[in-house]
């Protein structure tokens, strides 16, 4: 969060805005969730909104794929912020066959292992990603919530995750 915004919804939008060109009087926050922490230890606090699609300019370049997928062929991305947009139906990120779970020696002097998700995915176009990770984790989180289901593979929970290093951690873990 940066000094100038309030809060994790302010931020969200900013962030939007500044990264794939999302107007800010075109979203309306839906949820806040529990925050995470990426591998490198970043604090991520996710925010989930709906798009108001009337405030938006953007032509359905393919009617036989979802609106969703339209949009993201049209949002300006920043390349120095963003490596890619694309639109996965949630539900991909509570299957089984799309699923594999990553182990990560733990850099926190625990002699601990952390787990991450890891998902093989092809949006509608046909271009293939890989999520992983804290987006990974947000994603399959958000999931069970709007589609009020459990996923097919085991949760990962925030304490076989990375955590944020407190002052006397640092100073360990450098020695």
């Amino acid at each position: 969060m940066d000094e100038i915004d309030r809060d994790a919804p302010e931020t969200a939008i900013r962030e939007a805005h500044e990264e794939i060109g999302l107007l800010p009087d075109s979203l309306k926050v839906a949820s806040i969730h529990e925050p995470g922490v990426s591998l490198h230890r970043l604090l991520v606090a996710p925010v989930s909104a709906f798009i108001d699609l009337s405030l938006l300019e953007f032509a359905v370049v393919n009617p036989s794929v979802s609106i969703a997928a339209n949009l993201v062929r049209h949002l300006p991305v920043n390349p120095d912020e963003v490596e890619s947009v694309f639109a996965i139906p949630l539900q991909e990120f509570l299957k089984r066959e799309n699923h594999e779970e990553l182990h990560f020696d733990a850099d926190d002097g625990s002699g601990g292992v952390w787990k991450a998700h890891k998902f093989d995915v092809v949006d509608e176009w046909g271009r293939e990603y890989k999520v992983w990770g804290l987006t990974a984790h947000i994603l399959v989180e958000f999931a069970r919530i709007a589609l009020g289901r459990d996923p097919e593979f085991p949760l990962i929970s925030n304490a076989q995750r990375p955590k944020i290093l407190n002052r006397a951690d640092r100073s360990t873990r450098r020695g």
